[in-house]
């Protein structure tokens, strides 16, 4: 039978884990936005505010993977076989500001949208495993 703390604090985590994954989701779907005004106005301008825009969602996604890392620790400590998380990749930021152009500027768009479908799926993932783990810690009260 499961430890019913380390349940709970794993449901817990997990929420947490849940609130990170979803404010990465919100500052990269807003950089989107930005990277296809980039695109369109591409300008170093333009390029410099996209990227403080990103470096903004660079470290929403890194606080993300810290409590996935915690997250994994959690699971193994209650004998639940955890996922192997993705990590997130970074952004192409010091090269599109040095390169500015539109074939640079697609690539980082690629990149976000590549992170937001990553992040997306990551997010499902979670919410599974946060009721299962809901619905054990539920039957171990």
């Amino acid at each position: 039978m499961l430890d019913v703390y380390n349940l709970e604090e794993a449901v817990t985590h997990c929420q947490l884990t849940i609130d990170s994954v979803e404010e990465a989701l919100r500052y990269l779907s807003l950089n989107k936005s930005w990277g296809l005004y980039d695109i369109v106005v591409g300008n170093i301008f333009s390029s410099v505010l996209k990227h403080s825009k990103l470096q903004r969602a660079n470290e929403a996604v890194r606080v993300a993977q810290l409590d996935l890392d915690k997250m994994a620790n959690l699971l193994d400590e209650i004998n639940f076989s955890s996922e192997d998380y993705r990590t997130v990749k970074g952004i192409y930021r010091r090269v599109d500001i040095a390169f500015d152009n539109a074939l640079m500027d697609i690539s980082v768009q690629m990149n976000i949208r590549l992170n937001i479908r990553a992040l997306k799926e990551l997010l499902r993932e979670l919410n599974n495993l946060y009721y299962f783990l809901l619905a054990k810690w539920n039957d171990a009260l």
